[in-house]
């Protein structure tokens, strides 16, 4: 899977300014585990496939179901220690609304839908991943 135009840039600049990335992804563990080692992400929770004697069983561990990323959010924060005033989430389906709704700052990165675009705070429509930046530094303070 190729990454996003700017994502490996964008994720290595908020790492210089030491601003926490975490994945919540209601894909596959595999696919978080993969970017997390090639970006340096902070950390990822997703879906498990289940291997017995090496082999897949055609199940999953479904650490991440469709619309409740929000309930994952209490144990993030309280892992980085901080507060969900401190908390940004980008994305682009409906999965997040939920998350967009108990964050300070929510951006809609090429939202695939238009129930996306209103629940986000701000709507960004780009090839590029870096456009998000300005949004994030600003409201970091940085």
């Amino acid at each position: 899977m190729p990454y996003t135009v700017g994502a490996k840039e964008t994720l290595a600049a908020l790492k210089e300014k030491s601003i926490k990335t975490y994945l919540l992804s209601a894909g596959l563990s595999q696919v978080a585990q993969r970017v997390q080692e090639e970006t340096g992400t902070n950390g990822y929770t997703a879906n498990t496939l289940i291997v017995e004697g090496g082999v897949l069983t055609g199940e999953a561990e479904v650490n991440v179901a469709f619309y409740n990323k929000d309930k994952h959010l209490p144990q993030i924060l309280q892992r980085f220690n901080v507060t969900q005033n401190e908390c940004a989430a980008v994305g682009d389906d409906p999965t997040l609304i939920p998350l967009f709704k108990k964050v300070a700052l929510a951006i809609a990165f090429n939202p695939i839908s238009k129930a996306v675009e209103r629940n986000a705070h701000i709507t960004i429509k780009s090839k590029d991943l870096r456009k998000i930046l300005p949004h994030l530094l600003e409201n970091n303070g940085n």
